[in-house]
């Protein structure tokens, strides 16, 4: 009979890593895609180097099925979190208007705090620092978040160093990014972290972005123009809630 025997995993393969996305009702879908697709790209960078992929991302949300985000795409998530006790590497939750509601969810909040200590890191994109803010995971940590909503986030939770000037900071291994677009960035600095610099460097490249995006947030804040004089009836109301989002007390 042949004896068979399991085979061991070299020191250099990268384990596997389940990266969930939090989502809700009226969240960015950016705030989504960008951090998904490059976890995507990454393992699609591995198959060319003939090692396994590494990432496997899910969608989260109160129910399993479609989710509409801000901009009315619809988003289809494959689990709820109420079946997600564990298994996760790494838990993400994304921003959008929907963040003041998701904030006041007693259950969703719960979850949140439960799974933390179950996970390597927690990161947040965008206004989802306030669902981290809202559970206690941000107190006495530094913090980012979209720069038109960070002076309300640290108000509302004054024990939060907030630095709305960075596209996205570590705290242990708690991880903030600031709006939208900067989920790239920060996802980047994760593979950097997984899988090292040259598999990073592959990702940006395919996805067409700055490796080390040059600048921060403060450098987008300074263009009031725009902002002071919209086109558009819908991009009006948009600018209106990125001013006039309501504060906590």
């Amino acid at each position: 009979m042949k004896k068979e025997f399991s085979k061991k995993r070299s020191p250099e393969e990268p384990r596997f890593r389940r990266v969930g996305f939090l989502v809700y009702p009226d969240c960015q879908s950016l705030d989504l895609s960008g951090p998904y697709e490059t976890f995507h790209w990454a393992n699609v960078m591995l198959s060319v180097l003939r090692k396994p992929p590494t990432y496997h991302s899910v969608v989260i949300a109160q129910a399993a099925g479609p989710v509409s985000t801000m901009s009315g795409l619809q988003i289809m998530a494959s689990h709820s979190y109420g079946e997600m006790a564990e298994g996760l590497d790494t838990l993400v939750v994304v921003g959008g208007t929907g963040c003041e509601a998701v904030t006041e969810d007693s259950a969703l909040l719960e979850w949140v705090r439960s799974i933390a200590p179950r996970t390597r890191r927690i990161v947040s994109i965008c206004t989802g620092a306030a669902v981290l803010a809202r559970a206690g995971l941000l107190d006495h940590r530094r913090a980012t978040t979209h720069w038109t909503y960070a002076d309300r986030l640290a108000k509302a939770y004054p024990s939060i160093e907030v630095d709305a000037s960075r596209i996205f900071v570590r705290d242990g291994n708690v991880y903030t990014s600031g709006g939208i677009t900067a989920g790239i960035d920060l996802a980047l600095s994760l593979v950097e972290e997984d899988l090292g610099r040259e598999t990073m460097l592959g990702v940006a490249r395919a996805l067409l972005v700055f490796p080390r995006r040059p600048g921060g947030q403060s450098q987008f804040k300074g263009h009031t123009s725009v902002l002071e004089k919209p086109l558009r009836a819908d991009v009006s109301e948009l600018q209106t809630w990125m001013w006039r989002i309501p504060r906590r007390t």
